[in-house]
């Protein structure tokens, strides 16, 4: 357990604390982190409901879901299996989707994103989540430059203080990351 509090962030000490481990695992997984290296029985009961993976298709223009959590199936509750993240863009006839955007950010730079993230989903309820995208492999991408092949995604929900009318977004890897290496030392 970590000594210290992270209210610092935001983000309650338990939620902290599995987002850490989920970090943690990321970061211990061998070379460049095939999916295939991902174990369940690792991960164990308490980070499963929070990780979902998915694969980044069409040269990393696409994100197409394989596994999804519970907890992510509580905040998009129409989502299956086979689903694209570009589904949203023709579901809500726009040109950019916010979640869409960060997943193929994440797939191109292959480094990872923790971010917390409100939103108002299709049912235009207030939601808020902080999440990791992390990501798994490499492929070739359209460019010739190398892409993430799979992202892990770990989802944990809080609740917004008001209500939301704009997806937004704040990253907050820098901050994780640095309070991490400072509980870590007390």
């Amino acid at each position: 357990m970590l000594e210290a509090s992270s209210s610092k962030l935001g983000i309650p000490d338990l939620q902290f604390e599995e987002m850490a481990a989920l970090f943690r695992y990321w970061e211990a997984m061998p070379g460049d982190k095939a999916r295939q290296a991902v174990d369940p029985v690792a991960l164990g009961s308490q980070l499963l409901p929070h990780v979902s993976l998915g694969s980044l298709v069409d040269g990393c223009n696409d994100f197409r879901y394989d596994l999804i959590s519970s907890e992510m199936k509580i905040v998009a509750p129409r989502l299956r299996p086979g689903d694209r993240s570009s589904d949203a863009l023709r579901i809500q006839k726009t040109q950019y989707d916010l979640v869409h955007d960060l997943f193929m950010s994440t797939g191109r730079s292959i480094e990872p994103k923790i971010l917390r993230i409100t939103y108002a989903s299709m049912e235009d309820v207030s939601r808020g989540i902080n999440t990791l995208f992390l990501p798994l492999g490499r492929q070739p991408g359209a460019n010739g430059k190398d892409v993430a092949r799979d992202l892990m995604i770990g989802l944990w929900r809080f609740k917004p203080a008001e209500s939301v009318k704009h997806d937004y977004f704040e990253d907050i890897l820098e901050e994780f990351i640095a309070y991490l290496a400072s509980s870590e030392e007390a």
